[in-house]
């Protein structure tokens, strides 16, 4: 079988050997003004940041001792920030200039992210590939190739796996894209990086939290299989992740009983 790193034409290793090389030069100025903006112009808190950063690591290193296996950081999804909001959290500026294979690739909406110049140059120094949703089949094959590779190379690549933003302001454990799976499946080993985020005044989703919100995390590390394969195994990987995220949830809610809650769906007549 021919891997997905064969299957890459030369010219997408090259943009994402740039991409990488750029980001990274970035990194400083990237990371702090975008810690700046949550800290100073949103007033955001993530209380117990370093000990969460340990809970990570140890849950990691007690999935492989050795950290050479690849990660796949899934998290749940309710606003357009939330990869901003898990960067920051998953380390400092610091940590990612001198390994910079954590600064997780992520994959943004690409018809979130509008035509400013601006943005376009923040999406790209943030080391971000941006998807459509339901797009081609080539396109999003070609994607999922570029995160195959970067997988491969221990590279850290973050994704929603309910594929968008909750409506209902819960883990979809229904309506799930198993893109996921595939990339579990492609590169065998994989360590999924679970993780729950959630503003204590937030009850359903939205673009930005609200301003002064304060954020938790929860956090596991999950290296799922299927005995099956193709499709449905890729679906099994996929629910596995998601339901460890629903479960998260639990934990959060019941942590937080004075916290909104998302509205109960009315039934249809």
């Amino acid at each position: 079988m021919t891997s997905p790193l064969e299957r890459l034409a030369p010219r997408d290793l090259w943009a994402l050997r740039l991409q990488r090389a750029v980001a990274w030069v970035f990194t400083p100025f990237t990371y702090y003004v975008v810690a700046i903006w949550m800290r100073a112009g949103r007033k955001y808190a993530i209380p117990d940041l370093h000990a969460f950063r340990a809970d990570v690591e140890r849950k990691l290193r007690a999935a492989d001792p050795d950290d050479t296996a690849p990660v796949l950081v899934c998290a749940n999804h309710l606003t357009l920030i939330d990869s901003l909001v898990l960067i920051r959290a998953l380390g400092s500026g610091l940590r990612y200039v001198f390994d910079q294979r954590r600064f997780a690739w992520n994959m943004p909406e690409l018809r979130n992210l509008g035509s400013s110049p601006l943005t376009h140059a923040g999406v790209y120094l943030g080391k971000c590939l941006p998807v459509v949703r339901q797009g081609p089949q080539e396109q999003t094959a070609r994607t999922l190739g570029k995160v195959t590779h970067l997988l491969q190379r221990r590279q850290w690549v973050m994704i929603f796996p309910e594929g968008t933003r909750s409506r209902s302001g819960r883990v979809d454990t229904q309506d799930f894209a198993y893109g996921v799976g595939k990339l579990v499946q492609d590169v065998p080993g994989t360590r999924v990086l679970c993780l729950y985020l959630r503003g204590r005044g937030q009850a359903t989703f939205g673009n930005l939290p609200r301003k002064g919100e304060t954020f938790d995390l929860l956090c596991d590390v999950l290296t799922p299989t299927s005995t099956a394969t193709g499709m449905r195994g890729s679906r099994d990987i996929s629910r596995a992740i998601v339901q460890r995220l629903a479960e998260l949830e639990a934990v959060w809610f019941a942590a937080h009983p004075d916290s909104p809650r998302p509205p109960v769906p009315t039934p249809a007549p």
